[in-house]
């Protein structure tokens, strides 16, 4: 399937999925439209989209230009990101752009699987995870048995998280958070109980830096809560607002695992983790007059 010259933009109409958006509009196939993306042609809000099967928010700008060159952005975690690793379980920090545990639309490999390589062939455990565009620690367990108490420890809130995230406006420390959120992509139907609270607010111009917990641990938890409150994380493809990203240029969605406390094998284990270099260089870049 051959593609001819095309550059376009058009904003998105809200709640269908890219590849369905791209194939209305630019009136092509479902197979040249899940091209387009598959070569890195089409950006959401000035964002490389790398999944065909997101549903950008209503008004986001969808551009496409055949003629960009494909950028690479295949991210493959290399030994680096183990940040601890215990008999039974690992704690790693992982990269913006990969997913949890397969499946995925894409196709590409996960977090999942390249860890067991990582850790000589050693199988990992999933027992929570973090969106693709969302960077930081996570734990892995490394036996069915670590999977079943971390798991039982998250259902029991005996996992302090924490997150980083930029947001737009300016909420309340201690402000709390607790509108049920939707539940999965086969069931959206669903509210599930949720609960995350603001434990700091550092204002920076019209935006604020937070750090956020989360007492549960829905899907994108966080990024639902504060969007609906009237602060979306800047960068968010899915609940945030483009006209007040897009003068910003962020690199991405700004959230990150931040740190870890937990209880584990007798030792309380408390493990830090830095923004990524990208977040830093971004926060290093905006001004406000």
């Amino acid at each position: 399937m051959v593609l001819g010259r095309l550059k376009r933009q058009f904003g998105a109409p809200g709640g269908v999925a890219l590849v369905r958006a791209l194939r209305e509009h630019l009136e092509l196939s479902w197979a040249q439209a899940q091209q387009l993306v598959k070569l890195g042609k089409v950006h959401v809000a000035g964002l490389l989209a790398l999944d065909p099967w997101l549903e950008p928010a209503a008004g986001l700008e969808i551009s496409v230009d055949t003629d960009r060159k494909r950028p690479s952005r295949r991210v493959v975690p290399g030994p680096q990101c183990i940040v601890l690793r215990e008999a039974e379980l690992v704690v790693v920090n992982k990269p913006a752009g990969l997913a949890t545990m397969p499946p995925t639309r894409t196709g590409e490999r996960t977090l999942a699987e390249h860890l067991p390589e990582l850790l000589g062939g050693v199988p990992v455990f999933p027992v929570h995870r973090l969106d693709a565009g969302t960077s930081g620690l996570m734990v892995f367990a490394l036996t069915s048995g670590a999977a079943d108490r971390l798991e039982a420890m998250l259902r029991e809130h005996l996992v302090r998280r924490q997150y980083v995230a930029l947001v737009h406006g300016h909420p309340t420390p201690g402000q709390q958070f607790d509108k049920p959120v939707p539940g999965s992509e086969e069931d959206r139907v669903a509210q599930l109980s949720a609960l995350s609270r603001c434990l700091s607010v550092d204002p920076r111009g019209p935006l604020a830096l937070l750090r956020m917990e989360l007492e549960t641990g829905r899907r994108h938890q966080l990024r639902f809560h504060l969007a609906d409150a009237g602060f979306p994380i800047v960068g968010d493809h899915l609940y945030g607002q483009p006209e007040l990203d897009k003068p910003l240029h962020p690199p991405r969605m700004f959230l990150h695992s931040a740190s870890l406390d937990l209880d584990w094998e007798g030792r309380h284990l408390h493990l830090d983790c830095p923004l990524p270099e990208e977040l830093q260089g971004f926060l290093g870049r905006i001004t406000f007059s």
